[in-house]
């Protein structure tokens, strides 16, 4: 099992992105107010479904990107945490997050995790951490653990893996814009 570095499931490009399930740590209260995560049930069906990269103003994620298809609002149910919690959800899941309107920044950290055989799409070699198992796929550098705080070597491996998630971010946005062009076209 992999815990793989990033966000944005549609945005990752995994070959097998029906099995990836992110754990969201709360760091902060996340409330309705402070605009938890809203996740709408795929009645037994769950599927990848068209999102595009509308570049959203004041959207947390990077391409402001949202599913451009019609979605079934009923049974909504909202994913309140408080700090130090955590909820699981499938990368499939439907799901929103409405504006932060209470007075404090809703802060949290999103721990990706796929089996170690799953590959990504683009050509950027991302990076992971083996968390369980082997490296079956070997399709991921893996990261060995940090040599301790703010470490050096561990600040200059973070700045590398993260300019490839951003690269892979970009890529991965691209190849939806083309798309959702061709599906608009």
């Amino acid at each position: 099992m992999l815990l793989f570095l990033g966000s944005k499931p549609t945005y990752f490009g995994l070959m097998a992105n029906d099995q990836h399930v992110t754990a969201w740590v709360a760091l902060t209260d996340a409330s309705a107010e402070a605009g938890c995560m809203e996740v709408m049930s795929s009645k037994g069906h769950p599927r990848q479904m068209h999102h595009a990269a509308l570049r959203l103003a004041n959207s947390i994620n990077g391409a402001g990107q949202a599913i451009v298809e019609p979605v079934e609002e009923s049974g909504t149910a909202m994913m309140q945490l408080q700090a130090g919690s955590f909820s699981l959800h499938h990368t499939l899941c439907q799901h929103r997050s409405a504006p932060n309107r209470a007075d404090h920044r809703r802060v949290g950290l999103g721990i990706s995790y796929i089996p170690a055989h799953c590959r990504l799409t683009g050509t950027v070699r991302m990076c992971a951490r083996l968390v369980r198992g082997e490296n079956t796929g070997g399709h991921f550098e893996l990261i060995p653990a940090p040599e301790g705080e703010l470490h050096p070597a561990a600040l200059e491996r973070h700045e590398r893996v993260y300019s490839r998630y951003r690269d892979n971010y970009a890529e991965q946005t691209m190849a939806h814009d083309r798309q959702f062009a061709a599906l608009a076209g």
